[in-house]
C-alpha cells in the first residue's frame, strides 16, 4: 500500500487535450516531492483518458466518470479522490512553477493557524505567453485576518485573491465548510476561499507561482455575466458579516471598482483573442509562402525556354542600365525605424511598480518574481 502523500494536486478535466500534457508535467516537475497527482476525466470525449494514462508516473492517479456530470460536481469529486491533508486544485489547461508547492507547503506546516496560502499569477495566453504578468494579491501579501482579506476583497469588487491554481489549503476545512459550492458557480474559489479563513488566517506569497491561462473559449458573455453577478452576490454576504466589520465605505468603493474588474476581464480576454488571431494569420501565411514556392516551381519547369537574346541587343543594354540604378537605390541606408515591429504589451494596473517582461517570455522554469507590495 502506497504511503499517504502529504499533498495532494487534482485536475479535474473534460476534454482538456489540447493543454492536460502540460497542466501535468508543471506539476511533476515540482521541486517539492511528497505529492500525488489525481486527474478526474468528466467522460471526455477526446483523447484526455490517454493522454492523463499515458504519463509513467507512480505519483499520478487517474480516475474517470461514467457519464459527464455538472462542473462543479467533478471538482467536488476530484477532492474526493484526494489522500494528502493539503489540496490543490488546478484547472486542466493552468500552469505552476517549479517551485510552487515548496513555497507554500513550508508555511502551511510550520504554522497551523494558517487556512489559506494563495499566491500571484501570470495570465498567459495560448501559447503559454504571459499577457499581463504578477496579477492578484494587491494589497493581501503577508500574514491577513478575515477581517483584512474581507475588507480587502469587498473594497475590490472582484476577487483579488484569485484562482485555485495558485492556492493551497486544508482538507480538514475543507470538509468542514461543506467544500465547493456549486450554487456558486462562476465564483466557487472567492466563495470558498472566504468560507476557509472562519477556520483560520491568510498568507499571501508575493512570488508568482501560477499561471492562469486565457483562451478564446475560455469565458462566453454569459459566464462572464454570471462572475460578475456571483461575485456581487458574495459581496453583500460579506458585507453583512457583524463578525467582519466591512465598513461603509469598503462596500461603496466596491460597488465602484466592480464594473472595472469586469471591464479588465473583457480586455484580458480581448488580448487573447488577439494573440490567437494573430497566430492564426502568422500561420496562413507561412502556409501561403509555401505554397507559393511550391508554384513558382512549378510554373519554371513548365515554362517554355526562350532563345536567347543577341549579345548586343539594345533590350540588353537597357536592362543593364536598369538593374545598375536599382544596385545604387539598394546600397542606400533604410530610413529608421522602417520595418520594425512594434508590439506594446498592455499591463493592467495591480499596484505594481515593475517592468513586464516581454510578451513572449515563457512561464515554466523561470524563477519567482517578487515586489515589496
Amino acid at each position: 500500500m502506497q504511503a499517504v502523500p502529504h499533498v495532494s494536486v487534482c485536475i479535474p478535466v473534460y476534454n482538456g487535450e489540447r493543454f492536460l500534457a502540460e497542466t501535468m508535467r508543471s506539476v511533476l516537475d515540482q521541486s517539492y516531492r511528497d505529492f500525488e497527482l489525481v486527474v478526474l476525466d468528466n467522460a471526455s470525449t477526446d483523447a484526455t483518458g490517454e493522454i492523463a494514462r499515458s504519463f509513467g508516473d507512480p505519483r499520478v492517479r487517474v480516475a474517470a466518470n461514467a457519464t459527464t456530470i455538472f462542473q462543479p460536481e467533478n471538482w467536488r469529486a476530484a477532492v474526493r479522490l484526494c489522500r494528502g491533508p493539503l489540496i490543490k486544485l488546478l484547472c486542466a489547461d493552468d500552469l505552476l512553477h517549479p517551485r510552487c508547492l515548496e513555497y507554500q507547503v513550508g508555511p502551511m506546516e510550520t504554522d497551523p493557524g494558517i487556512a489559506l496560502v494563495a499566491a500571484r499569477r501570470h495570465m498567459i495566453d495560448e501559447k503559454s505567453r504571459i499577457l499581463v504578468p504578477r496579477r492578484g494579491l494587491a494589497g493581501l501579501t503577508g500574514l491577513r485576518t478575515s477581517v483584512e482579506v474581507a475588507r480587502r476583497v469587498v473594497r475590490s469588487g472582484a476577487n483579488p485573491i484569485g484562482e485555485p491554481g495558485g492556492a493551497l489549503f486544508r482538507r480538514a476545512h475543507y470538509e468542514a465548510v461543506g467544500g465547493w459550492h456549486p450554487e456558486r458557480r462562476h465564483a466557487m474559489d472567492l466563495d470558498l476561499w472566504m468560507r476557509l479563513l472562519h477556520h483560520g488566517e491568510f498568507l499571501g506569497l508575493p512570488e508568482t507561482l501560477a499561471a492562469f491561462r486565457v483562451a478564446q473559449q475560455s469565458l462566453s458573455v454569459d459566464n462572464e455575466a454570471g462572475v460578475y453577478e456571483h461575485q456581487r452576490a458574495i459581496m453583500a454576504e460579506l458585507a453583512a458579516s457583524p463578525h467582519l466589520q466591512i465598513r461603509q465605505v469598503d462596500a461603496t468603493v466596491g460597488r465602484v471598482l466592480a464594473p472595472t474588474g469586469r471591464l479588465r476581464r473583457r480586455v484580458l480576454f480581448g488580448m487573447s483573442k488577439h494573440a490567437a488571431r494573430r497566430d492564426e494569420r502568422s500561420t496562413d501565411l507561412a502556409g501561403l509562402g509555401q505554397v507559393r514556392s511550391r508554384t513558382g516551381e512549378r510554373i519554371r519547369r513548365s515554362a517554355p525556354r526562350l532563345r536567347p537574346l543577341p549579345r548586343r541587343s539594345p533590350v540588353v543594354a537597357d536592362r543593364a542600365r536598369h538593374e545598375h540604378e536599382a544596385g545604387q537605390l539598394l546600397q542606400r541606408p533604410a530610413d529608421p525605424g522602417v520595418g520594425e515591429e512594434v508590439d506594446d504589451a498592455l499591463l493592467l494596473d495591480d499596484g505594481s511598480d515593475e517592468t513586464p517582461p516581454p510578451q513572449a517570455r515563457q512561464v515554466v522554469g523561470q524563477l519567482p518574481a517578487t515586489d515589496t507590495q
